[in-house]
Order: structure tokens, then sequence, then C-alpha cells
């Protein structure tokens, strides 16, 4: 389930944590309130799903340079969840220029399958492309510092079971081979 059913689940009892993700760009969008605890275990840089054939693809596959949001910004694009595509919305008014969202899905597989007939370019989590990428698509590097998602448990706050202690050190482990250290504070 997407972060908001997540957190509805974790807060009403249904469940006892969830990994989800958030979007600095997006501080308020999801309600974690003090009844709540959210443990980052890394960071999830975003990329641009491209076609390898395309302008876009081409300029990655020879330098490998990350490129800028705005390499994008005539293209047809395909959203994710309601999160994501606030997430898109937000990095592309940063970027200067309005997406125009021509689809929209939750679903890696037929984001990728979308991009590939043509139909856009997308946003995509790195761990989404450490799956598989369809060989004739490209996940771009985006040089923009805000294209990145937390990735997190979530809990009650006053929970303090010793088998939640455990999936918390659990998880932190795996998430050391899969996600990026978070970016200290300041």
């Amino acid at each position: 389930m997407e972060p908001p059913e997540a957190i509805e689940q974790v807060t009403g009892g249904e469940a006892d944590a969830a990994i989800i993700f958030r979007y600095d760009t997006l501080p308020h969008f999801l309600r974690i309130d003090e009844s709540l605890h959210f443990e980052p275990l890394g960071a999830d840089p975003l990329r641009l799903l491209v076609r390898r054939a395309s302008a876009i693809g081409k300029a990655y596959e020879r330098n490998h340079e990350p490129v800028d949001l705005t390499a994008a910004h005539d293209e047809a694009w395909i959203a994710g969840c309601a999160t994501c595509r606030a997430n898109l919305l937000k990095l592309a008014a940063r970027a200067g220029f309005q997406p125009d969202i021509r689809h929209s899905t939750d679903d890696y597989w037929a984001t990728q399958n979308l991009v590939e007939m043509g139909m856009g370019v997308s946003i995509v989590p790195t761990l989404d492309t450490k799956i598989h990428v369809q060989d004739d698509l490209v996940a771009c590097t985006l040089r923009d510092a805000n294209a990145s998602r937390q990735v997190g448990i979530l809990t009650r706050a006053n929970d303090t079971r010793e088998s939640l202690g455990l999936l918390r050190s659990e998880l932190a482990e795996t998430a050391r081979h899969y996600l990026q250290p978070l970016p200290a504070a300041e």
C-alpha cells in the first residue's frame, strides 16, 4: 500500500509497522503526528526513466553525467501514486515547468511499458531500477539534489516491544545494501 494508507493502518492498530517513503520536497504531505515514530533507513535517489533511443537517453549513455529535469520539460509524463505525483509537480515547478502528465500508475512494470512504448517519461526510485530495467530503457541520474526520497520504518511512538526492535535492526542492516546514507543534518 502507499504511504498514506500504511500510516492509517499503523495509526489504527491494523499494522504494527510499515516501511514507507517520504519526500523532503513535501514535508507536510504525509500526516505523521506525535503518536507515530518514523525512523529513516536511508535515501533512495530518483531517476528519470527514458527510452534509450531518445535524445536524453543517447546523451546519458554517451557521458553518464546526471541530467537536469528540464531536459524532459517538453515530454509527456507518466506520474505515480498521489505522493509521487505531488513530488513530480514540486520538482518540475522548482525546475521552472509544468509537466504534461498523460498517464498515472503506481505499477512500476506498467510505467516501464508505457515509457518503452513512447507514451512518456517518468521519475522512478533507484530501488525500482535494481529489480530490472528493460533493455531499451535507461534510468538517468538526476542532477537535482531534491530528487530523492527517504525510506524508513513507521511504528507507533510508544511501542517498545522487543520484536519491533529486532525488525528495526534487520531493516537497518538490509537498507545499508540498497539505500544511500542520509545527508548529515546541518
